[in-house]
């Protein structure tokens, strides 16, 4: 018989007895799985903290679990486990972890986050609210689903990389906190820093926001940063990623417990992101930039070029 990839979409089946990555069906005693990993929450006392939800309700990050099966828990462990090395071993040691050891690691965060905030909007949906996913989002979402099967199953990388990856070594500053965590579930954008090691990724552009930010990548050239140009680093990504104008296809293909993917897009037949707009951008930088306390006025002195940390 065809294997096929779970997919909860096709009927928004997101029950508490099936694995979220897997469609196993579980014991009433299976442990679930934490979305943010026990060492962050441990480190940083972040069980009990609340975290807000995209209809402005909260939680807390002790309550963002997921149902998980036995084998998928211990795969994602060990993961798990290599990832948070690399952080405590600081910025060089994230940087060289695989890139697919990081996509998976930060995309299981990702779509835990997309996960529960799905569950939450079935049961307002329930109470008479409205709940609607485009389809472009379900599309994302699901590709995000099968990638992360790639935990569990063998996967072919060679046809397909779907996201942009940045890690930065960040200065010390007092200014921040030492967790920080950022999610963008439209675009599919994630940050998340550990004192002076950050991560940064588009989950599902195909590599296109690489491409679009070389120039400063190779600047920075995996110096130090300060902190206030690593906010700036991630407006420019989180807002181009929002330029980002592709809805990405792929192939996916399980033969024999080994998953085959190609992308369907090859070349872009448009450009792939919409224009830079100076004014919204520097929006965006504002936010990012509001423990410094930095106004739009001050940002767009000149409407031309917006102020950077960069500069000189």
């Amino acid at each position: 018989m065809q294997q096929t990839l779970y997919n909860p979409f096709i009927n928004f089946e997101f029950r508490p007895n099936t694995c979220f990555l897997t469609g196993e069906k579980l014991a009433t005693d299976a442990t679930p799985l934490n979305i943010f990993p026990d060492w962050i929450m441990n480190e940083f006392e972040l069980k009990d903290q609340p975290f807000k939800l995209l209809d402005e309700t909260y939680t807390t990050y002790g309550k963002l679990t997921l149902p998980c099966s036995e084998n998928a828990y211990k795969r994602i462990l060990l993961l798990q486990t290599e990832v948070k090395l690399a952080f405590q071993n600081g910025p060089d040691a994230l940087a060289n972890l695989t890139e697919w050891k990081l996509f998976f690691w930060s995309g299981l965060i990702a779509y835990g986050l997309i996960y529960k905030e799905i569950k939450h909007g079935l049961i307002n949906q329930q109470r008479g609210e409205i709940f609607d996913l485009s389809p472009a989002l379900i599309e994302k979402f699901k590709n995000l689903l099968f990638f992360l099967q790639g935990i569990v199953y063998e996967m072919d990388k060679s046809e397909a990389k779907p996201f942009s990856l940045f890690t930065f070594n960040v200065e010390n500053d007092e200014t921040l906190a030492p967790f920080e965590h950022r999610n963008e579930i439209n675009t599919m954008t994630l940050m998340l820093r550990i004192k002076n090691t950050a991560i940064l990724i588009c989950l599902q552009d195909n590599g296109a926001n690489e491409i679009y930010h070389q120039a400063l990548v190779e600047k920075i050239n995996k110096q130090a940063i300060s902190a206030k140009q690593f906010q700036e680093i991630n407006a420019k990504v989180f807002y181009s990623n929002y330029l980002f104008n592709q809805i990405m296809q792929y192939d996916f293909v399980i033969h024999q417990n080994k998953i085959y993917i190609s992308s369907l897009n090859g070349f872009f037949a448009k450009p792939p992101f919409d224009e830079w707009i100076n004014k919204t951008y520097a929006q965006v930088l504002e936010a990012f930039w509001k423990p410094w306390n930095v106004s739009l006025m001050d940002i767009l002195k000149d409407p031309t070029c917006p102020v950077s940390a960069f500069e000189a």
